[in-house]
């Protein structure tokens, strides 16, 4: 049974969300503060995490970056107003995934469900895949969701891990925005080309100085992982 963690200060929406999750086959704890979400983070994670952007003793979004360096599990992020501004500044700091009230419980259990897959998916040990690029060698555990550029380990978000293997499996071949949101989040929305653009930013600045090098802007269209395969 997977556990699932829901920081909200807003108790109507915090309980009826739990009772449905827990419904549907979820183990679910909740959290009304960030000073309580904190301390039981301290023992254990979850294996994704639903916040809000506003609670009681502090900003949602700013406690998202800061775990995010911690944890690579799912973390979807429960907005305020739904504007685009508000969803790429949550992208920018490292959720999975955005949602806004009102909602589906329905909806947000099928998201949730997609993430967790996806991450039971990627542990199956497929061994160490690893791509050159003139001196740089860029590596992906797939197992460990783990990415290494020589040997200096980079920590990745979950989208940004999703991506970064997209691209890089289909080295050389240019990757539409499309094909990314499709392959990658499941869930369409009219504000997800801007949000690939975030993550191939958030990437690429990880990466370092040869971010840009790594993977090319194919205007109009999207982008192309630019490392060759490198052979076991």
């Amino acid at each position: 049974m997977s556990m699932l963690f829901i920081a909200d200060s807003d108790q109507n929406f915090l309980s009826q969300s739990s009772s449905y999750l827990t419904l549907s086959g979820y183990s679910v704890n909740e959290f009304s503060d960030l000073a309580s979400l904190r301390e039981t983070l301290k023992s254990f994670f979850p294996d994704l995490l639903l916040i809000a952007r506003t609670l009681s003793d502090g900003d949602g979004l700013m406690f998202l970056k800061q775990i995010r360096s911690k944890n690579p599990m799912p973390i979807i992020v429960i907005g305020i107003d739904g504007s685009e501004s508000e969803r790429i500044l949550s992208f920018e700091l490292g959720c999975d995934d955005y949602v806004e009230k009102p909602l589906s419980f329905k909806e947000l259990s099928l998201r949730i469900n997609a993430h967790l897959r996806r991450m039971i998916n990627t542990t199956v040990r497929n061994g160490l895949s690893s791509w050159i690029l003139g001196k740089e060698t860029l590596s992906l555990d797939l197992s460990s969701h783990e990415v290494f550029l020589d040997s200096k380990t980079i920590k990745v978000t979950g989208a940004e891990w999703r991506i970064l293997k997209v691209l890089s499996m289909n080295y050389g071949n240019v990757i539409s925005r499309t094909q990314l949101i499709d392959e990658c989040f499941e869930y369409t929305r009219e504000s997800y080309d801007r949000i690939i653009d975030t993550h191939i930013k958030n990437i690429r600045a990880k990466i370092g100085t040869s971010g840009q090098n790594w993977i090319e802007t194919v205007r109009g269209y999207g982008y192309r992982f630019k490392g060759v395969k490198k052979l076991d």
